[in-house]
């Protein structure tokens, strides 16, 4: 039902929504937290009436995402007994892709937020993007049927993409240096048509950065700067717990940093002027200018510490330039924690 600003009614129904869904959510993370608890004790742990408690765990049963398992003695009073409730962590799956610039990841995850299996392929190394996309639907069907899970078993496809991301839509905004014609498409529309499952696509380091708050890190905090170091460089934060977009969703990308007045003459379109000092590609293109050799950024990483002085010098100016931007960063957004 639209929302119109001339009534109060659609605006009360809408709300009303809203609050259903939240109360919903808050018993299904109450029930997964506190394993086993009765209606009586989580309407207790969330404030709710036992009729609402009731009614929300009935559309939770009826949906699988709660099951009932035995009875139990509630608040210790003898001969009263409860049934227990239990959050099913295996009624859905979801499938994440971390869509690199050199490896694809491919996961499988359950409800409870469990990996189940994964598989890692190098990314395709083709110029046109639709050659590209055809190969990576071929490839999530491929790990869909080495799963052996149903296909209406996975509720949703994740796909963390460098670049900048429109996440309510799937639309890539802005291209990335390391894929091909990487700008202005729906990767979402343009998988969930060929695989008909729901996508959801974010920047990639965004998405490492909601993964550190729910299951790594940054759980309980409210300030945090996420950095990700590889074939480019890309930067995430949280500021009182709110994760930062911006306008055109490009907050906070600290590959653009300019760090010296000289960088200002140059043109940092495909790569801005940290990431060309602390990336994978970019370390190689830098190595490349320097000595006319093509080598990978492991491979300088190993000479740097076999002693090449060449190589010892694009590290020291990595960890160098990494470290301003570090700073800078902290001054900006005063985090709890840098990762």
């Amino acid at each position: 039902m639209p929302l119109k600003l001339t009534t109060g009614g659609d605006i009360a129904i809408n709300g009303s929504v809203q609050v259903r869904a939240q109360n919903k959510l808050n018993v299904l993370n109450t029930i997964k937290l506190h394993d086993f608890s009765t209606r009586a004790e989580v309407a207790e742990l969330t404030e709710m009436t036992k009729a609402t408690i009731s009614e929300i765990v009935a559309q939770l049963i009826a949906e699988g995402l709660v099951l009932e398992q035995g009875k139990k003695h509630e608040d210790n009073k003898i001969g009263r007994k409860g049934i227990a409730l239990r959050f099913n962590k295996n009624a859905d799956y979801t499938i994440a892709i971390d869509l690199g610039g050199s490896k694809i990841t491919l996961s499988l995850f359950n409800l409870g937020l469990e990996l189940i299996t994964q598989k890692i392929i190098s990314t395709f190394k083709v110029d046109d993007r639709a050659l590209f996309i055809e190969k990576l639907n071929a490839e999530i069907s491929a790990f869909i049927k080495e799963t052996r899970m149903q296909k209406n078993a996975i509720s949703v496809i994740g796909i963390a993409v460098p670049g900048i991301v429109n996440y309510t839509s799937g639309y890539i905004l802005g291209a990335s240096p390391n894929l091909p014609q990487w700008e202005k498409f729906s990767l979402g529309d343009e998988i969930q048509e060929t695989l008909d499952i729901p996508v959801v696509v974010e920047n990639d380091v965004r998405a490492a950065l909601i993964g550190e708050i729910y299951q790594g890190s940054c759980q309980q905090t409210q300030n945090a700067v996420l950095i990700g170091i590889g074939t480019g460089l890309g930067s995430a934060m949280i500021i009182d717990g709110k994760l930062i977009r911006g306008t055109h969703n490009a907050a906070g990308e600290m590959g653009y940093m300019v760090l010296s007045r000289e960088q200002l003459s140059q043109n940092w379109h495909n790569k801005g002027a940290l990431e060309t000092h602390c990336s994978g590609s970019g370390l190689e293109q830098r190595y490349l200018q320097l000595t006319n050799s093509s080598l990978t950024s492991n491979a300088i990483f190993k000479l740097a510490e076999q002693g090449d002085f060449i190589a010892q010098s694009l590290v020291e100016e990595l960890s160098d330039s990494l470290a301003l931007g570090i700073l800078n960063s902290i001054a900006i957004t005063n985090p709890e924690k840098v990762v």
